[in-house]
């Protein structure tokens, strides 16, 4: 099966004019499985699993058990590689062709149609639902046998990311030449932002903004309806349903021409820690447009500022790759926050010895986690800017980390915390250029 690069784009030919293009046009969706009878969607499911090799048998729009089956063999071989906390290589994922698992069978399939060498490994049609397994599976949290450097992934480097919306311009980094900005800099575009909508300023700044990735589901605290996935579905639908059709010309004007004329997938990106500060931003200005629709999920907090950056902070976030992904898509480095942790450090771009060590650059804990270095302290240590799902940071934040060379190219590394020093962990640090 070949190795594929997640897009929120619709890209194969095999699902293109059918109901499952929408559904991956939408990233809003509900999953596809045994409550869809029959439909024309699950046809095109079905003809994209057998085109790879995952014997459906006669796509005859029907999601039984023996689609499920392949759907799930599917997830465990292709899908288990992006989204291992959820179903890992070696377990089965759940059967539902949710919006993830559709874009992983987008991509495959356009790897298929292209005739990409990739593809060689790909099953017989015909040969049962469970295909060939692929090769030798990321090592987890990068660990490797005590005293041993890290293992490399098998994973190609990464092809470049989707070009995004452009980033406003920064002034050149005087630390690192021909980075437009720094670790530092990309975490101030996601806590202050100013913008205006129908003649409405806002400006606000937040001190701190949530860990929050795609596992995260609604749930209330303090009393409050803190909400993921409803409020997503809602705006995905609007978007589509409403907006589009009545009010291009405002969403042109207010979230540019390529969002108002793409796909909504950019809020489903702000609602699953893998929003750009662009992609955040348009999602604030529609909100901000539809107050009324939010009902008790819009809380007034005596000023339009005050009530967006409420908004922001209780139900949009950042995982460790999308404010990674994010960072090195701003400056051009070709990543993206759907590229495998792993294919940040690719065997030609690791760094070796601790003065080599640049700005900008990337520490990879295979394939768990990822962090961005600000820069080097006085004593040593390296200043860090990463999102975060430990107590001790609980988003994106700074953090401390001390790291001693193994002479390969792979890094002991220690978290120093105010009272103590972390346990020993070993990881790859690589240049993003």
């Amino acid at each position: 099966m070949p190795d594929v690069k997640l897009e929120f784009v619709h890209r194969s030919k095999v699902f293109t004019g059918t109901p499952l293009a929408e559904l991956l046009l939408d990233a809003g969706c509900p999953p596809l499985d045994k409550s869809h009878e029959k439909s024309d969607a699950v046809v095109a499911l079905q003809t994209a699993l057998n085109l790879l090799g995952y014997d459906c048998g006669a796509a005859d729009g029907k999601f039984g058990p023996g689609t499920a089956a392949v759907v799930r063999s599917f997830q465990k071989d292709v899908v288990g590689k992006v989204r291992g906390s959820d179903f890992g290589a070696t377990s089965p994922g759940d059967g539902r062709a949710d919006w993830l698992t559709l874009l992983a069978l987008d991509a495959a399939c356009a790897v298929k149609e292209g005739g990409s060498s990739a593809a060689a490994g790909a099953p017989a049609k015909g040969s049962g639902a469970k295909p060939a397994q692929p090769g030798p599976k990321p090592v987890p949290n990068g660990a490797a046998k005590p005293g041993e450097p890290a293992r490399p992934s098998t994973d190609p480097a990464p092809a470049p990311a989707p070009a995004g919306a452009p980033a406003e311009p920064q002034p050149k980094s005087s630390v690192r030449p021909g980075y437009d900005l720094l670790p530092e800099d990309m975490k101030a575009r996601y806590l202050k932002m100013s913008f205006s909508v129908d003649g409405n300023q806002i400006d606000f700044e937040l001190d701190h903004l949530k860990y929050q990735n795609m596992h995260f589901k609604d749930e209330v605290k303090d009393g409050v309806k803190v909400f993921n996935e409803s409020c997503k579905d809602f705006l995905v639908s609007l978007v589509l349903n409403e907006l589009q059709k009545k009010e291009m010309a405002w969403l042109e004007e207010n979230v540019g021409p390529r969002l108002a004329k793409g796909t909504p997938a950019f809020i489903a990106r702000a609602f699953m820690g893998k929003g750009s500060p662009e992609d955040i931003q348009a999602v604030l200005k529609i909100a901000v447009k539809i107050t009324t629709r939010l009902r008790g999920d819009w809380r007034d907090q005596g000023s339009l500022s005050s009530t967006v950056a409420d908004f922001y902070k209780r139900n949009m976030g950042l995982d460790c790759n999308g404010f990674a992904g994010n960072y090195a898509k701003a400056i051009g480095a070709g990543y993206g926050p759907e590229t495998f942790i792993p294919n940040f450090a690719p065997a030609g771009n690791r760094r070796q010895m601790l003065d080599d060590i640049l700005p900008g650059d990337v520490i990879v804990w295979n394939p768990t986690h990822i962090a961005t270095i600000q820069g080097r302290r006085g004593d040593g240590d390296f200043d860090i800017v990463e999102s975060n799902g430990e107590t001790e940071v609980q988003g994106l934040g700074n953090t401390t980390r001390r790291l001693k060379e193994t002479g390969s190219d792979s890094f002991k590394i220690q978290k120093i915390y105010p009272d103590k020093v972390g346990n020993t962990e070993t990881v790859w640090v690589a240049t993003l250029k």
